[in-house]
């Protein structure tokens, strides 16, 4: 895939990619959460600004422990533009943009937004895990499993923090038997 990927490159895709990668971390990723965690908390939504805040922060250390655990190495099938020094699984990039996506859509998921925040952090997640694969600097299975990571990751915050007793999504089905 990667071979593959590489056929079509050239220094215009190459430019192209590597700033969608810079968008899908520190340049995009980073800023735009905290304008949302403000957002929340501007608008009083404590335990959704956590939910949100603990969803982004988190991924930085499932990155950083999955890549001390496995020490898996980066692709060296070409010299890449975007040469990485740290080992490559799981995408930081990759768990980044689908913990933002995931937090989005389980927060817009009440709303009349649900279907068009869903559509455009699929796109994202697959624009910025396309651009880490096109710039040779992640396996697939790198890109994979933090999506997979990711998406465990921020479930579980929902389901600790976003249901039950005491939020705005309806009674936990304990407080409904009380009630009968």
């Amino acid at each position: 895939m990667l071979l593959w990927l590489h056929r079509y490159s050239s220094p215009a895709g190459e430019r192209l990619m590597r700033g969608v990668s810079a968008v899908g971390a520190w340049f995009g990723v980073v800023p735009f959460s905290v304008l949302v965690v403000g957002w929340l908390l501007w608008r009083r939504r404590f335990r959704a600004g956590l939910f949100f805040a603990l969803s982004m922060l988190a991924v930085r250390a499932l990155e950083t422990a999955g890549k001390a655990v496995l020490g898996r190495h980066r692709p060296s099938l070409w010299l890449s533009s975007a040469p990485q020094r740290s080992f490559g699984f799981p995408s930081g990039h990759a768990l980044a943009a689908m913990a933002l996506a995931t937090a989005l859509g389980v927060l817009a998921w009440p709303t009349r937004a649900r279907w068009w925040v869903v559509g455009c952090g699929a796109c994202f997640v697959l624009l910025v895990s396309t651009a880490r694969l096109y710039l040779g600097v992640h396996y697939p299975t790198d890109v994979l499993g933090a999506w997979l990571a990711a998406l465990a990751w921020v479930m579980v915050l929902r389901r600790l923090l976003l249901t039950g007793p005491g939020t705005t999504r309806g009674p936990s089905r304990a407080s409904s038997q009380q009630l009968t």
